[in-house]
């Protein structure tokens, strides 16, 4: 039997692991990790990939890691009056909602959802335009 000590670690850990999840319907996206963020369709202007300005800064501030990939995310522009957690909106108010790695791709569940539910708002080129 293991110590009570350890059974609450191994219970927290895996309660970490599961819990980490994204949803996407017809009103919101919402992230169940760390704390929770909820996003309605109705705050929302426009969803894509982007870049992750933490790794961005990293090479500014450390050059001496040139092998450190680009990493991307899901994010949401929101609309004017409205702005995200600050601790996930970067220098454009873009809020960062899921992480996608060094690839950016967006798994096929998650695009078709984004096609369904966020209608004109998914913009499969938000990270090439840049422009907001």
């Amino acid at each position: 039997m293991l110590p009570l000590a350890a059974t609450v670690l191994l219970t927290v850990l895996s309660l970490c692991l599961v819990g980490t999840r994204l949803r996407v319907d017809a009103e919101t996206i919402e992230v169940n990790r760390g704390r929770k963020l909820r996003i309605g369709w109705h705050e929302v202007a426009e969803v894509g990939v982007r870049p992750m300005e933490t790794v961005q800064r990293l090479r500014a501030v450390l050059p001496v890691l040139p092998g450190l990939p680009e990493m991307y995310c899901l994010a949401v522009k929101p609309v004017a009056g409205w702005t995200g957690p600050k601790s996930r909106t970067d220098s454009k108010g873009w809020v960062r909602v899921w992480d996608l790695g060094a690839t950016g791709v967006v798994p096929f569940e998650l695009e078709a959802a984004l096609e369904r539910f966020a209608g004109d708002r998914w913009d499969t080129e938000a990270s090439e335009s840049d422009g907001g």
